[in-house]
């Protein structure tokens, strides 16, 4: 009976051990997953119905978005301004959608992750799972552990694409830092 991912996700949900919100995302990814594997017709992200399945996903990258656009890039290029700017102004324009999904199934994953937990402790303990989620500041460490890293891993694609996307536009004026430790292959080949 719990052979597939599907049954799987169902006898969560079912035992209420994830939210309903949390167990469409995962069924999402599932037929993401599904598409991919057994219609090998299917070359991109970008294609439908994956891109309808990805566009049905909680938008939940806002924030992964803004923490890398605040705090990455400027530390990153600190000695390179001309290298910030088009970084910014890269990144301004927007994420492709598979970095879209690989941050939106990284979030539902780490939810996913956090709900059971969560839930768990409150069924033991006799309480209102809701009672128990508050700010990061109260969370658990094994929770905010779990935040952080989930956090670092929804960084990958987005370091990815950016330096794709600087490779394919930094003219010659803009310096490029030494031995950059970035996927370096032409746009046409990244999706």
């Amino acid at each position: 009976m719990l052979s597939s991912a599907h049954n799987k996700l169902l006898l969560l949900a079912g035992l209420e051990w994830i939210r309903i919100d949390i167990y469409r995302e995962l069924r999402l990814i599932r037929r993401i997953r599904n598409e991919f594997a057994h219609h090998v017709e299917h070359k991109s992200f970008g294609e439908s119905p994956i891109r309808d399945f990805i566009g049905s996903m909680e938008q939940s990258e806002t924030t992964i978005l803004d923490i890398f656009r605040e705090r990455t890039v400027p530390r990153s290029y600190k000695d390179y301004p001309d290298l910030a700017k088009l970084a910014t102004d890269l990144m301004h324009e927007g994420i492709d959608i598979r970095s879209k999904f690989l941050i939106r199934s990284c979030l539902a994953r780490g939810r996913m992750i956090t709900d059971m937990e969560f839930i768990q402790a409150a069924l033991l303990n006799r309480v209102d799972p809701g009672s128990l989620s508050g700010g990061f500041d109260t969370q658990p460490d094994n929770i905010k552990h779990l935040a952080r890293t989930v956090s670092r891993l929804c960084f990958l694609p987005l370091q990815r694409e950016l330096a794709g996307k600087i490779i394919d536009r930094a003219g010659p004026e803009i310096k490029l830092p030494p031995g950059i430790p970035w996927y370096t292959q032409p746009a046409k080949d990244r999706e």
